[in-house]
């Protein structure tokens, strides 16, 4: 299914924490955002997402200010987050003021568990979803249960709950909502998920060797594209990195394809547990990582990348093949990093494709739709809980959306007679808008992300290019033919998603970085391989015994 028929920029989610945000309609009149961008500054708007505006029958009563506090990671001590104009809306709309309590990556998980379980969590809380946590925190009465009937009352947020794939299940363990998951995808681009990861190569090489540009590849024909550049070797005195990626980037390129839980347990055909690194299926993509590394198809430094460091040999000229985020945004910033780093044109030169196994089909496990969730405090009376839930409804309706992603209607973005749309905003010297979140502070840390994640905006973002758009959304819709509708995508296990033991979590085992040691290792991969799995297997058949005695047939 097309990506512009599954897609609207009106309500799509998730950060980017590395990309991009989300849209919607505007106005109060439940008008949409577009599904696929126009021009560098438009887009058309002929599919649209229908949500609703929350339902509120007589008009609340909003005459008493409440003050709301609310932690969250990214807000920085000592910041006025109410004093822009965007947060100001959010504020006289609903009569609330923000009492923002600022997280860091490092301690929040402790803060978090420390206010929780003494009592004193603050009015609304990012909180980093722990399983064994969770269900201490609802046995215990620590956080709030969603009353009956909430779903009804705020239809968006119900929406947002149950596109996130793990709410419906957790509401059967725990017989209640204790918890709203902020969704990556308010609507998907596949169903089910998969990742946006894509395989970046270099067509301009590819033509010139005379290896065919296409939108999939399998790893046997990205070996065979890899053997043609190191002969050619177009950066010139053997510089050119044919493969160039980090192990665990390695491990899903050769791997996946032919076993996609090599990384995890699984059920057999007879419904019984067992380990996919063991499996033979995993050997047989270990042998060809092998084989790329000995041929030196691979960067011989690929175990000390870091901090994405193939990604800057890509678009600086260098690396003609590396495994990379498939959004748009990544597809316009690449591209722009190319075009000033290697001086050429990345329209002509730069190529995103996915992998597929020998059969053509995409093999693939199905990705959760949320990241972090929304928890509120017991202690917190129904006025204000009620208020809070009130101000997220509209931050997850067009209105809301349109608001977060793009600004205010008339001044940051505007709607033509055919629902184009075009970005006001100024440019910057680099020819890109000037980032939002530069004339409204507040949105990063406080509202970019407080339903609905921003990454499907950045699937639909109107200040983009249409070719780039279109090319992500090609790709999208090959994973779903290829791949979610041939059954090739395996669904998500949340019984053993939920499970939890000691032994369990020391077989979580680093598998990017175990099948590189047994790649560069001297010797023969198929020994390494089994001699490696002889080693793990008494953990790991302890663990089998406790998943398959709780789960299995």
């Amino acid at each position: 299914m097309k990506l512009a028929r599954k897609l609207t920029a009106a309500v799509l989610v998730l950060a980017l924490v590395l990309s991009l945000g989300a849209c919607g309609g505007s106005g109060g009149n439940n008008s949409s955002t577009p599904a696929e961008s126009k021009t560098e500054s438009k887009a058309e708007s002929s599919n649209v997402t229908e949500t609703s505006e929350p339902e509120t029958g007589d008009s609340p009563d909003y005459s008493e200010k409440l003050t709301i506090s609310y932690a969250a990671v990214a807000m920085v001590e000592g910041v006025d987050y109410n004093a822009d104009e965007l947060s100001k809306h959010f504020q006289e709309k609903f009569n609330i003021e923000w009492e923002p309590i600022a997280l860091t990556w490092d301690n929040w998980g402790e803060k978090n568990r420390i206010w929780i379980n003494s009592g004193d969590m603050p009015d609304f809380v990012m909180w980093d979803f722990n399983y064994g946590d969770y269900m201490n925190y609802t046995d215990q009465g620590l956080i709030r249960r969603l009353p009956d009937g909430w779903k009804e009352r705020w239809p968006n947020m119900a929406k947002v709950y149950k596109n996130t794939g793990i709410a419906d299940s957790l509401e059967e363990k725990v017989g209640g909502a204790y918890m709203i998951p902020r969704v990556i995808y308010f609507d998907m681009p596949t169903d089910p998920l998969v990742s946006h990861t894509n395989l970046w190569i270099r067509q301009d090489w590819a033509r010139d060797v005379g290896f065919e540009v296409k939108e999939k590849y399998s790893p046997k024909e990205i070996m065979e594209y890899a053997r043609l550049i190191k002969e050619a070797d177009p950066v010139g005195n053997g510089k050119t990195l044919p493969i160039d990626m980090s192990p665990d980037n390695l491990a899903a390129l050769f791997i996946s394809p032919y076993n996609p839980q090599y990384a995890d347990f699984h059920k057999d055909e007879n419904g019984k547990y067992i380990w996919g690194a063991a499996e033979e299926s995993t050997l047989e993509g270990l042998k060809l990582y092998s084989e790329a590394y000995r041929e030196g198809l691979i960067n011989a430094d690929f175990f000390a990348l870091k901090n994405q460091e193939e990604v800057t040999h890509y678009y600086s000229g260098i690396a003609g093949a590396i495994y990379y985020q498939g959004f748009g945004r990544s597809l316009k910033l690449t591209s722009e990093r190319y075009a000033e780093n290697a001086d050429g044109d990345p329209k002509t030169d730069l190529h995103m494709a996915y992998i597929v196994g020998d059969d053509g089909k995409f093999h693939s496990k199905e990705i959760s739709n949320y990241w972090t969730a929304s928890i509120f405090s017991p202690n917190m009376d129904d006025k204000k809980f009620e208020r809070l839930m009130d101000l997220l409804e509209y931050s997850a309706s067009d209105e809301g959306q349109n608001l977060i992603r793009m600004g205010f209607e008339g001044k940051d973005w505007s709607r033509d007679e055919n629902g184009d749309i075009t970005i006001l905003r100024e440019k910057g010297e680099d020819g890109n808008f000037v980032n939002l979140d530069t004339i409204y502070p507040s949105l990063n840390p406080l509202y970019n992300n407080l339903s609905i994640l921003p990454d499907g905006f950045g699937l639909v973002d109107p200040g983009l290019d249409k070719d780039i758009m279109e090319i992500v959304d090609d790709r999208f819709a090959g994973k779903q033919r290829d791949g979610c509708d041939q059954g090739t995508v395996v669904p998500i296990d949340w019984d053993l998603n939920f499970f939890t033991s000691p032994n369990y979590e020391k077989t979580k085992y680093k598998y990017g970085e175990e099948f590189a040691k047994l790649i560069v290792m001297d010797g023969d991969i198929e020994t390494n391989w089994r001699a490696w799995v002889e080693e793990k297997m008494p953990q790991v058949n302890v663990v089998l015994d406790e998943i398959n005695a709780e789960f299995g047939k």
